[in-house]
């Protein structure tokens, strides 16, 4: 499920830190990544836990993708 949700926020995370800005989505993923795996951790349904792991999918996203730009632009030319 995590893997689904992956895959499909690939399609629209990227795009949405270039209109919003990638440091308020990349907080926003670890401000989301934090509770979402505490919540996982004590819940005892399946299918909560097969929620939480798709939503999950999309802060993983955030995280790497917007993150990984992010860093990559903080760089400075000469490096």
């Amino acid at each position: 499920m995590a893997l689904l949700g992956v895959s499909l926020s690939c399609l629209f995370i990227p795009r949405m830190g270039d209109l919003y800005g990638r440091k308020p989505m990349y907080m926003f993923a670890l401000g989301l990544q934090i509770p979402v795996f505490i919540m996982i951790c004590f819940v005892d349904k399946m299918l909560l836990i097969y929620m939480l792991a798709f939503l999950l999918g999309p802060t993983i996203t955030g995280r790497m993708a917007c993150g990984f730009l992010l860093l990559i632009e903080m760089v400075p030319k000469k490096n």
